[in-house]
């Protein structure tokens, strides 16, 4: 539960060996435990968790620019973020975007 709170609390974006550090078990281990009790690695669902928050700030933030989202959800640059979020996606993010804010009321 302290590893999903870590997660969550900085939205995804965090290192699952910088959390192992702050946690009595190692890397090996706390991906034993999250598959067992949750069916995922910690990875896929920090990656899950980041895409979320991502996706929330795309929808909701009126002057959302993706420069800025690629800092704070720690991606590596632009096509990085882009290349994850297709990954949820059949769409680019422009196009998702623009898509989902067509049918918001």
């Amino acid at each position: 539960m302290t590893a999903m709170s870590e997660i969550v609390q900085k939205k995804g974006n965090i290192e699952i060996g910088g959390l192992s550090k702050t946690l009595p078990v190692g890397v090996r281990q706390l991906e034993r435990i999250f598959a067992e009790n949750i069916g995922m690695p910690p990875k896929q669902i920090a990656m899950l968790i980041r895409y979320q928050n991502l996706w929330h700030d795309m929808l909701f933030l009126p002057q959302f620019r993706i420069l800025d989202a690629v800092c704070q959800y720690g991606y590596t640059d632009q096509p990085h973020l882009l290349r994850d979020f297709k990954k949820f996606h059949a769409m680019g993010a422009a196009q998702a975007r623009r898509y989902a804010l067509s049918y918001r009321g």
